[in-house]
């Protein structure tokens, strides 16, 4: 795209210049970031599970007199801390889930450390279909949907400069 909009000789090398420190550049600063974030989020939660592994066996089980996994209920409990309203659930259940976990020693310093690993203030916003997905879905979340935007910024604004409707009427005009 940059070679598009580049002049001839030197002011078409200041143009790529420009296109590389405002775009190409912040972009892939963003995506090592990006993949920086992950690989620490992998290694951590690695680590986490290790030192924890009887929550680790606990995961896949129901809570006694629910249909929830404990897996569901540390991340009922993670998002009830973060102030999140939970799609397709009672309160009755997210009470009664999140309580579980925190009268539970192991369970509740796993949850405390999942959000440690997080380095957020907030855990990962449920979706419509929280229910089919796992804490690593979370921390994939995480990376891909919060962290991206987050990662990403510079390059963002960036573009969102550049190619603002009245520079692009103006390509239009010049490139058809």
């Amino acid at each position: 795209t940059s070679y598009t909009f580049a002049g001839k000789g030197r002011q078409g090398e200041a143009d790529q210049k420009f296109f590389q420190d405002a775009l190409i550049t912040p972009y892939f600063r963003g995506i090592r970031a990006i993949e920086q974030s992950r690989q620490a989020f992998i290694d951590d939660f690695k680590t986490l599970n290790k030192q924890m592994r009887p929550v680790l066996k606990k995961l896949g089980k129901i809570v006694p007199g629910t249909e929830f996994t404990h897996d569901q209920a540390i991340r009922i409990a993670l998002w009830t801390a973060s102030g999140y309203d939970i799609p397709g659930i009672s309160e009755s259940d997210i009470k009664t889930l999140a309580d579980f976990v925190n009268d539970n020693a192991d369970l509740s310093e796993y949850t405390r450390k999942l959000q440690l690993i997080s380095k957020r203030k907030k855990w990962a916003k449920p979706g419509d279909f929280w229910d089919a997905e796992t804490i690593l879905s979370d921390l994939n979340n995480l990376t891909e949907k919060v962290g991206r935007k987050e990662y990403l910024t510079e390059f963002i604004e960036n573009v969102d400069i550049i190619f603002r409707k009245d520079n692009l009427n103006k390509v239009e005009a010049g490139y058809g």
